[in-house]
């Protein structure tokens, strides 16, 4: 009997010691100190607000099945959270009361339960907690296209020697910017740094330097990338269709 006891109490220690391992392997990434986190689950998806202490670690951005429950996490500001769950419409936030707080999203589903119908549910949810409403807009928005003109000028960018491991890279000074990358990355790169669409029709994999100094505003970047690379970009105002989220007043 005592010998049997023992046993049972060796196999709970050793199962204590699994789970917590388990759960600090899944917790990697820190939290700001206002975090707030967001647990929804199937069947109902409530959720309550929880604050995440500042010395938490939690599981940043992830998609996916594991071995049971369908999850979906994401870990960031008000806007990208929203923005990720209402993919692939842009969202605009309008009045939002919540800036300071980062939000860590965990929402778990049966792997038979469709995964738009989760984020119509959660979305609704989220939306009814937070008293916020959506209407759609249409706004005129710049879009750009990088092509190149003078292959002489840009071929002189991709002389020296760089980095095997570094595929593409920004480093900013201020408002310089130095830049490695083939011309679909750069496109990619100026995308973020502008929050604007900017495409090319290049695919070459040729990596080139691109010292652009002084960057203050579109039309400045269009001149250097012209001036000193070849390359040019063409700028356009396009309707885009977005939600616009605008919170109540409390």
């Amino acid at each position: 009997m005592i010998k049997n006891l023992a046993l049972l109490f060796i196999f709970l220690a050793f199962f204590i010691s699994c789970t917590q391992k388990d759960n600090s392997a899944a917790q990697n990434a820190s939290v700001s100190k206002d975090s707030i986190l967001l647990e929804m689950q199937e069947p109902t998806f409530d959720f309550t607000f929880n604050e995440i202490s500042e010395n938490n670690e939690i599981s940043e951005n992830v998609q996916g099945t594991a071995d049971g429950p369908s999850f979906f996490q994401r870990l960031g500001d008000l806007n990208y959270v929203l923005a990720e769950l209402y993919q692939p419409q842009p969202v605009q936030l309008k009045n939002n009361p919540n800036t300071r707080q980062n939000y860590k999203l965990n929402i778990s589903w049966s792997p038979n339960t469709d995964v738009d119908s989760v984020k119509n549910i959660v979305r609704l949810k989220i939306q009814q907690k937070l008293s916020y409403s959506t209407t759609t807009e249409t706004i005129m928005q710049a879009k750009h296209r990088l092509s190149v003109t003078d292959n002489s000028k840009l071929r002189q960018a991709s002389n020296g020697s760089f980095p095997e491991a570094v595929e593409s890279k920004i480093d900013r000074e201020g408002e310089n910017w130095d830049i490695i990358a083939t011309l679909p990355k750069l496109a990619e790169i100026l995308s973020d740094e502008l929050s604007q669409e900017v495409r090319t029709e290049h695919k070459e994999t040729v990596r080139h330097r691109f010292e652009l100094n002084d960057i203050k505003d579109v039309g400045n970047l269009r001149q250097q990338l012209k001036n000193k690379y070849g390359i040019t970009l063409e700028s356009k105002q396009k309707p885009v269709e977005l939600l616009a989220i605008s919170f109540n007043d409390s």
